[in-house]
């Protein structure tokens, strides 16, 4: 039965097999098995085959179990073979698994020792066949796997590996270094084909395969280890097991492998046992190796220090053992074998070292034993090399054995394992390891020196720069210092050769990049000596070369690198101490003296230039010469034909020629006559190099060869580029646009591929910004929006820094601003989005600045001057602090100048002024050592452009000396760059601001200086139009002035002058507005390099590299506004002239848009002029004497109480027609609007000339008109709204800034924040603190700053005030008791402006022609305004003559007396000729009553009526009596009874044109009876004289325009008894009235007017300080002293904070000494005080307003009104003490100032105005020293007891 089945099972097995084999033969060919075509039938024949396979060993199992009985051949094994055959012929790889663990099996019985008796039988050879056999098979299928997936490989490769080595070890074949060579390639094989499998998964199968051959090894252990194939295939398990993190078998294995070598050691000390001990501790240092593996994953230790220190005693074992016997081959390999694992073991103490620097790790136990350990097995392998190394080496060079370490490598690993020594050392312990660190590397390189290994120089000198880099960064600046020294001594001498090779033929910063381990040292060694320890002892780069032996020349190299380095460190250090550069200077002259000039041309020529740069910073003026010899030097050797042994560096020779041209360009500044022929030499150079590399823009394209070619040529391109950065702040700096557009493109082009940095969009964007502004500044808008437009397309379309952005959208809302584009709003916008952005870069300091100038750009285009001043005044701040930054950090510490206090523009009349900045005057000893950092440079141009612009923005606010000082400050800054061009532009301003100050000599010489710069400069030519302009405008004025002084001939060639200087400026901007000269900006002019050995280096086309073809490139916004200026001066000369028609022509010429508010105002106000003088024309060619009447007469608004009548017009009686009133009206439209734009932004005499042309235009509407029909009231109105708000105008916007100031929180002010939105104006909330603001302040502070804020809301609100609003502002708030004069001279007509102003009142207006009483007689000498001046002035100076040689001879009396009569008889004049019978118009209310005044009234109105009555009834029906206005009666009515037949002749005059004009008839003068008119006219004012004198309490005002402000008008004769103060403009008034109701606690809506009123307890004094005025000290100081409650100072100077005490914390300031006590307190201090006191300044000249030409009036008294005192008394000129002492005590005698309280006689009170009034009387010289002191302000009265 079993053998019927035995052959069934046979034939299905055999049967099977053969059709197998059939289907092998019939199958589709592999390649094609996956092909869309046969995947179907290929998956159908696998799974047929598939179950054929399975079905035949099934019966293959049945088989055996059949026939286990039998002993049998191996025909069963045949079979499964077979099978196993057609599987792998299939491809079924995975499938041959099973057969193959079955036939192994079976194979392994027949090799087994057995006690079956059949086994002999079997025959053994048959079986060697068939294992055979299937090696081959197994092999074929490891090889067939090499196309099967991953898959496949990962589950079948090691398995078919593993059958394999099971069968090899069974052959008679097997070798141990076979089966390590085999299994290792196994091994090796399949990582290599699962390298994209997750690694664990792969290192987890490798692992369970060495697993497998470890039990194959294990009878081989005794036999292992003296296999050289073993320490190679043990390696790669080592490193299996640990990537699978499975190390047991591993380790049990090494173990054993330890036990079978510590057994097999019979003898002590023998080789033997040498070789062993080697091994042990190989094999003792891996499984430290794992545990240290562990440690690191599990940071437990574990059983960590157990293995630490089991390879710690086989080491000491080895230092112990007899190491002097030669070593065995064995011995070697275990040597070699022993550093590889050394070498392994680094990693993980390394990682550990690293995690007790990160204080990761704090095993202190495991730690100290990884330390013994390496102790250990350095003292080991110290010894090993002492004794072995040459053996070794020369085993290694003789056998050639690749499994041997090289014996470099080994000396390599030695000074590894002390450097990581070192490294736990100094981890350990920190700075106390320093010392045992530095002597760990000191053996390692004393075994360097035994071993002469030059491969381990390099690895102690890293090991040293290690130590140093540690102890850098611990701040051990000494330790790190000897160990870099140490670094740079060990470099070996092949180093130093190869850089020097590098460097003959490439640039020092390439060779340093391909070799940079020794530059990196030299750069570490001087940040650690140089930098942070200069005071240190350390030996310098140079002799530490000389001391290694190094030759000057191969390491010069090296020195150029070094001295690169330490330029880069001057560029980027702060806080610098050392001397860089005498250092350089050294370094310069020990390079020139390796670098022959035969030999080393190029690179001497190239340490020239570094020479002179050197030079120009530590050298003064006197080493120009030598520099410019060094320069030229360098020159020529850079021209020579024979290189030498530079050759292979001649493509480098054009780019230091042009850096050698720039350095002469820059030495040449000062040249007499300076020539552009260097820096055009070096521009033409620099673009031959990037010949083919135009600038960059979005869409340029350049080709790579073209790149590589230019980048050939070029040094270090980010070098070039700053070079380049430089020039361009130099040429920023001295003014040289063209030059600065040029080298802008050239940075371009580095941008456009050249340089590699992703900044380079960054760059390029702020590259075209800056190019923008220069075409900007030169006048080109076209060119300028040019690049503004390609700067953003770069923006768009690139990611770019915020810096990058910022700068275009600054340079951009300026270039918006300057094109007037306005009402885009992105001016205004830009710098609100550019602050979101710079919130990211809060200490870019130069953007602050920038956005503040810009800010301020645009802020005085809109018309808002103050807020303009304020942000260039912040910029300047923060550029002040930046510069003192600049000069504390560099080594010259410049001496700072800059003024401690708050306002860096403080003014004073005896303050010199000094440069803020501290810049030294020498050009090289000051400008340009800013070279070692150049942003200095732009601090410098952008200090010199804010103090230039804040200049520019005084002259319009009117404050000259503010003014003068910044541009004082402007000129010093620039004066050491001795840049002509800018010092010309400030110049220029100096000369505007003298001939506006009408000081026309100095203005004169300003400008002759000014042509004598531009003449020795390059300039561009739109500084000589403005130069041009500058002195026509000085012409012009020029002439005016002669004008008013009746020199007409001079007149009349100052204007011709102007004209020609006018058209000349025309011609020129003509020209450079062309588009051929615009295109010839960028152009380089070759013909500057045409000498042969030049022509050379020029590969310049004239082609440009960036074309311009639209006609919007070529416009010149800027230049036609220029040009239309000059048009309207020209224009308004010519109208002058009388050529009117042809003066309009010009004015209108151009219609520009998009003015700024300033510039329309400046047109339509010449334009007015000039309609107004063709007004006047054609008024005098219509009517001439009717007109000259007008002009001759006194005219008054209102004049009279005028009812619309309806009756025919005498043509003979009409001034105007219907046209002319057209014209009368546009012109005061265009007057208007000039007021409204100009306002807060005009120059105050603009304004000023604004309001008087307002004035003559409405009095000639009002009077031109035959029909009186008009409202009178509101043209007076008007009149007195534009006269009233332009008085002391600059003395009001500095208050509303010093407003600004006092209610700023001192809390929350800073200068470094970001310039807030424009569009938003500051708000009366805006101003207000919050209330929790307010909880740091006591209730009485709160009060005061709810004042001032108030206060500041009144001045921010005038500019938009209309003449409305001008009546409740001002007048409605007067106390009723109180009337205030306004008093203003139009010098060019010699008329006077009277207005009068009550409460509740229409304001009354005289028009007054000073001339007119002396033009009714007939006389040639008129008293005109001109001849009054002169007068007062030549008396002051005769009286201060006198002063200044004080005597008490007759003779000096007499002239003293005679001076007080002229004085006098002045004052007569003022009175009678000027004011005549109008002069009571400046006197107070007297008590009239209702009755007398219409009775008064009615007597005049029908005065001229009865004078006429006579004539026949056809003349008197027609006529009417006059209606005069009822204020004006009052006028006439002050005079009194005592007046004068000449006042009560000019009355009649007044109504003789008064009744003319009310008829529309002429009555001439000489038909009325003049002399019986005057009796009537007496008789009125005399009739019924009950009226009573002045009342007490009524007090008049002055307010005087600054024409007249230096005249006593207090001491007219009509004004002496009254009650009279002064002050500079209705506003002050008003600040007067609300501070009086502040004191007093009184609301807007409560009526009544309380009195301000001061304690005399609460007074504090400062009594002669300057210790020369005994006189008044001895008269003084017991008064003062004895007023209760009083404090002061007496024969000492005070301290400017007791005096600001005085005057904030008392009620009563009194000064008795010089002057007005500037000396002791600077007016800037003194305007931003809270509060002030009544103040009492005694002193000579203390209330004295200085004329200023155009400007307003100054004087310190001006800073006690900004202040807020209510009332200054001081002299208006200077005062001797004696007399003036007498007013003194009168003064407080009739004020009630008495000492201990004590009250005067009188009853009524006094106020401090009619104390003053009284007092004059006391002195014996009672006008020229009783006229002296007047009162600023309002009446005060002191409190009673």
């Amino acid at each position: 039965m079993s053998t019927s089945k035995s052959s069934i099972l046979k034939d299905i097995v055999n049967k099977n097999l053969q059709t197998m084999f059939d289907m092998l033969k019939t199958r589709p060919n592999r390649t094609n098995r996956f092909s869309e075509q046969t995947q179907n039938e290929t998956t159908v024949l696998d799974t047929k085959f598939r179950n054929l396979a399975n079905e035949t060993l099934s019966a293959i199992y049945e088989l055996e179990k059949v026939e286990k009985s039998k002993v049998v051949q191996l025909k069963i094994d045949k079979a499964l073979l077979t099978l196993i055959t057609r599987l792998v012929e299939f491809g079924l790889y995975t499938d041959i698994i099973e057969p193959l663990q079955k036939l192994r099996s079976r194979l392994l019985i027949y090799f087994k020792p057995t006690n079956i008796s059949g086994i002999k039988t079997v025959d053994s050879k048959q079986a060697v066949v068939h294992l055979e056999l299937l090696m081959r098979i197994i092999s074929k299928a490891i090889n067939g796997l090499h196309d099967s997936t991953v898959e496949d490989i990962l589950s079948t490769f090691l398995k078919l590996c593993s059958f394999y080595m099971h069968s090899f070890i069974l052959t008679a074949r097997f070798d141990l270094s076979k089966f390590f060579d085999t299994s290792l390639w196994f091994a090796l094989n399949f990582e290599r084909k699962c390298k994209n499998v997750r690694s664990a998964l792969v290192f987890q199968e490798l692992n369970a395969f060495y697993d497998e051959m470890l039990i194959l090894v294990e009878k081989y252990i005794y036999n292992v280890t003296e296999n050289p194939k073993f320490l190679i295939w043990r390696n790669h398990y080592s490193y299996v097991a640990r990537k699978s993190n499975n190390c047991k078998k591993s380790l049990e294995f090494y173990e054993s492998i330890i036990s079978s070598l510590q057994e097999s050691s019979q003898y002590k000390h023998s080789a033997q046992d040498l070789g062993n001990l080697l091994q042990i501790a190989d094999l003792r240092i891996e499984i430290a190796h794992f545990a240290l593996q562990n440690l690191i994953c599990t940071k437990q230790t574990k059983d960590t220090i157990k293995r630490i220190k089991e390879a710690q005693f086989v080491f000491n074992e080895l230092s112990k053992s007899n190491l002097m016997e030669k070593l065995s081959k064995k011995a070697i390999s275990a040597l070699s074998q022993l550093f590889k694992v050394v070498e392994l073991i680094r990693e993980p103490i390394i990682k550990i070292v690293e995690f007790i620097a990160s204080q990761e790790f704090n095993e202190e136990s495991v730690c100290t034993c990884l330390k013994d350990l390496i102790q250990a097995i350095s003292i080991c392998f110290n010894l090993i090399c002492e004794n072995y190394f040459v053996e070794y080496k020369s085993h290694y060079l003789r056998e050639k054995d690749s499994t041997y370490l090289n014996p470099e490598n080994i000396v390599k690993i030695i000074i590894d394992i002390y450097d990581v020594l070192s490294q736990l050392e100094f981890n350990l312990y920190q700075q106390n390891g320093y010392k045992n660190c530095m002597s760990y590397i000191d053996q390692a390189y004393k075994i360097v020196q035994h071993t002469s290994c030059r491969e381990g120089l390099h690895s102690i000198l890293r090991a040293y720069c290690r130590i140093g880099n540690f102890y850098y960064k611990s701040g051990e600046y000494k330790k790190a210092t000897k160990a870099f020294e140490k670094s740079l001594r060990y470099i070996p001498q092949r180093d130093f050769l190869q850089f020097s090779k590098l460097v003959s033929s490439q640039t020092v910063l390439s060779a340093s990049q391909k070799l940079p381990l020794i530059p990196n040292i030299i750069d570490r060694y001087i940040n650690s000596t140089y930098i942070n320890c200069p005071d240190g002892e350390f030996t310098s780069i140079q002799d530490i070369f000389l001391d290694a032996g190094c030759n000057l020349i191969d390491s010069a190299g090296l020195l150029e690198y070094e001295l690169r380095v330490l330029k880069e460190r001057i560029l980027t250090s702060r806080n610098i101490q050392f001397d860089f550069l005498n250092v350089e200077k050294s370094l310069i002259d020990t390079l020139l003296s390796c670098y022959l000039p035969e030999e080393f041309p190029i690179r001497r020529a190239r340490i020239l230039i570094e020479k002179v740069k050197i030079m120009i910073c530590i050298e003064s003026d006197s080493g120009q010469g030598s520099a410019l010899k060094f320069i030229e030097g360098a020159i020529d050797l850079l021209k020579t034909d024979n290189f030498g042994k530079d050759n292979n560096l001649g493509h480098l020779c054009s780019y230091y020629l042009a850096a050698a041209y720039s350095l002469t360009g820059i030495l040449t500044l000062d040249s007499e006559n300076l020539s552009n022929d260097s820096f055009e030499s070096a521009f033409i150079i620099w673009d031959g190099i990037l010949k083919n590399i135009p600038p960059y823009k979005l869409g340029c394209t350049i080709k790579h060869k073209h790149i590589e070619i230019a980048k050939e040529k070029i040094d270090e391109i980010e070098r070039l580029y700053g070079q380049l950065q430089l020039l361009v702040d130099f040429f920023g700096v001295t003014n040289q646009p063209s030059n600065k557009i040029k080298t802008l493109n050239i940075m371009l082009s580095l941008n456009n591929g050249i340089r590699d940095t992703t900044d380079k969009y960054s760059d390029s964007v702020i590259l075209y910004a800056q190019i923008g502004q220069m075409y900007l500044n030169l006048g080109y808008t076209g060119r300028a929006g040019m690049a503004f437009e390609r700067a953003k397309d770069i923006l768009d379309s690139n990611t770019c820094l915020n810096e990058a952005r910022l700068s275009w959208m600054l340079g951009y809302s300026h270039y918006l601003c300057a094109i007037g584009y306005m009402d885009k709003r992105n001016a205004q916008k830009n710098p609100v989005v550019a602050a979101r952005l710079s919130r990211q870069r809060k200490n870019e300091q130069m953007l602050l600045v920038d956005a503040s100038y810009t800010r301020s750009r645009i802020l005085i285009r809109l018309g808002r001057l103050e807020n303009a001043i304020s942000d260039v005044t912040q910029a300047i701040h923060l550029l002040n602090r930046m510069m003192r930054n600049v000069n504390l950090n560099g080594k010259h510490h410049y001496h700072d100048k800059v003024n401690a206090e708050v306002n860096p523009f403080l003014v004073e009349n005896n303050v010199t002024n000094k440069c803020s900045t501290g810049i030294n005057g020498e050009f090289f000893g000051g400008f340009l050592n800013l070279t070692a950092q150049r942003w200095k440079w732009r601090v410098l141009q952008m200090l010199f452009e804010c103090n230039h612009h804040l200049g520019q923005l005084h002259i319009l606010r009117g404050s000259a000396k503010e003014a003068d000082y910044c541009f004082q400050q402007a000129f010093e800054l620039i004066q050491s760059t001795k840049a002509k061009t800018n010092m010309s532009r400030v110049l220029l301003n100096f000369a505007e601001l003298e001939f506006r100050r009408h000081c026309w000599k100095e203005s004169e010489e300003k400008i002759n200086q000014v042509i004598e710069y531009q003449r020795k400069a390059v300039i561009f030519r739109k500084e000589e139009v403005l130069a041009k302009l500058c002195f026509g405008d000085f012409k012009f004025r020029e002439g005016d002035f002669k004008f008013r002084q009746g020199d007409f001939d001079n007149q009349k060639r100052c204007y011709e002058f102007a004209l020609e200087y006018y058209s000349k400026a025309v011609d020129i901007l003509t020209n450079i507005m062309k588009e051929e000269y615009i295109s010839k900006i960028e152009h380089l002019d070759t013909s500057v390099l045409q000498t042969p050995r030049s022509k050379k280096f020029v590969s310049y086309s004239d082609t440009p590299k960036d074309k311009f073809t639209g006609k919007a490139d070529y416009e010149c916004c800027l230049l036609a506004y220029l040009k239309s200026e000059l048009f309207r001066r020209q224009g308004l000369i010519l109208s002058k002239r009388g050529k009117i028609e042809e003066g309009l022509r010009l004015i209108e010429h151009e219609k520009l848009m998009n003015q700024s508010c300033l510039e329309k105002a400046e047109h339509l106000l010449i334009l007015s002029k000039v309609k107004l003088l063709e007004i006047t024309a054609k008024l005098t060619n219509q009517n001439h004497l009717l007109y000259e009447n007008v002009l001759d007469s006194v005219l008054s608004l209102p004049m009279m109480n005028v009812q619309k009548k309806s009756c025919i017009v005498k043509q003979s009686m009409t001034l105007t027609t219907s046209v002319i009133i057209e014209e009368i009206d546009k012109t005061l439209e265009y007057l208007m609007e000039v007021y409204d734009l100009a306002y807060e932004c005009g120059p105050t005499h603009l304004l000023q000339e604004t309001s008087l042309c307002i004035s003559t235009v409405t009095m000639i509407k009002a009077y031109g008109q035959s029909q009186l029909n008009i409202d009178q009231s509101e043209m007076a109105t008007i009149c007195a709204f534009y006269l009233e708000m332009t008085k002391a105008l600059t003395a009001k916007r500095e208050f509303y800034t010093a407003l600004n100031e006092k209610c700023k929180d001192p809390f929350l002010c800073f200068d470094n924040q970001w310039p807030q939105k424009i569009s938003t104006l500051p708000s009366e909330s805006d101003i207000l603190q919050n209330e929790d603001e307010y909880q740091l302040y006591d209730d009485e502070t709160v009060s005061r700053r709810n004042f001032l804020t108030a206060l500041t809301q009144r001045y921010k609100n005038e500019p938009i005030l209309t003449y409305n609003e001008f009546q409740k502002e001002f007048l409605d708030i007067l106390p009723p008791n109180w009337t205030v004069c306004s008093v203003s001279v139009d010098i060019e007509t010699n008329n006077m402006y009277i207005c009068r102003y009550q409460r509740k009142m229409t304001p009354l207006l005289l028009r007054l022609p000073l001339k007119r009483q002396s033009s009714r007689d007939g006389e040639s000498d008129v008293f005109s305004y001109k001849e009054a001046i002169r007068e007062f002035n030549a008396i002051l100076d005769l009286c201060n003559q006198i002063m200044s040689n004080p005597s008490t001879s007759k003779e000096w009396w007499k002239t003293r007396k005679g001076l007080d009569v002229r004085l006098k008889h002045l004052l007569y004049n003022i009175e009678n000729l000027w004011l005549g019978g109008f002069k009571g118009i400046l006197m107070a209310d007297k008590q009239q009553s209702s009755n007398r005044i219409l009775k008064f009234k009615e007597k005049i109105d029908s005065l001229l009526f009865k004078c006429e009555s006579g004539k026949s009834s056809r003349k008197r029906s027609k006529v009417k009596k006059l209606d005069i206005e009822i204020e004006l009666c009052k006028s006439f009515l002050r005079l009194g009874s005592d007046a004068q037949d000449q006042d009560i002749e000019d009355i009649l005059y007044f109504l003789v044109d008064a009744y003319n004009k009310y008829n529309d008839q002429q009555v001439g003068y000489d038909e009325i009876d003049l002399d019986q008119l005057i009796i009537d006219v007496q008789d009125a004012l005399s009739c019924d004289d009950t009226m009573s004198s002045n009342v007490d309490d009524q007090h008049v005002i002055l307010i005087l325009d600054k024409y007249v402000q230096m005249l006593p008008w207090e001491s007219l004769p009509c004004l002496r008894s009254q009650a009279v103060s002064r002050l500079p403009s209705l506003s002050f008034l008003r600040d007067r009235i609300m501070l009086t109701n502040h004191v007093n606690n009184k609301q807007d809506n409560k009526p009544g007017w309380l009195d301000y009123v001061i304690d005399q307890h609460k007074s504090f004094y400062v009594l002669n300080p300057s210790q020369d005025l005994k006189h008044t000290q001895n008269e003084f100081e017991g008064f003062v002293k004895n007023i209760k409650g009083s404090d002061g100072i007496t024969g000492r100077i005070p301290t400017d904070q007791e005096w600001i005490d005085g005057l904030v914390n008392k009620d009563l300031f009194m000064y008795f000494g010089h002057g007005a006590g500037e000396a002791y307190c600077k007016k800037n201090k003194l305007r931003h005080l809270d509060r002030c006191a009544v103040t009492l300044l005694f002193g000579c000249s203390s209330g004295q307003l200085k004329l200023g030409g155009e400007f307003d009036p100054s004087g310190i008294i001006l800073s006690y009104l900004l202040a807020g005192s209510p009332a200054i008394v001081a002299n208006l000129w200077d005062v001797t003490d004696v007399d003036f002492d007498r007013f003194s005590k009168s003064l407080f005698r009739n004020w009630g100032l008495n000492p201990n309280g004590e009250t005067t006689t009188s009853k009524k009170k006094v106020s401090l105005v009619q104390a003053v009034t009284i007092a004059r009387n006391a002195c014996k010289l009672k006008y020229l020293i009783g006229s002296a002191p007047v009162v600023y302000g309002i009446p005060c009265y002191l409190q009673s007891k």
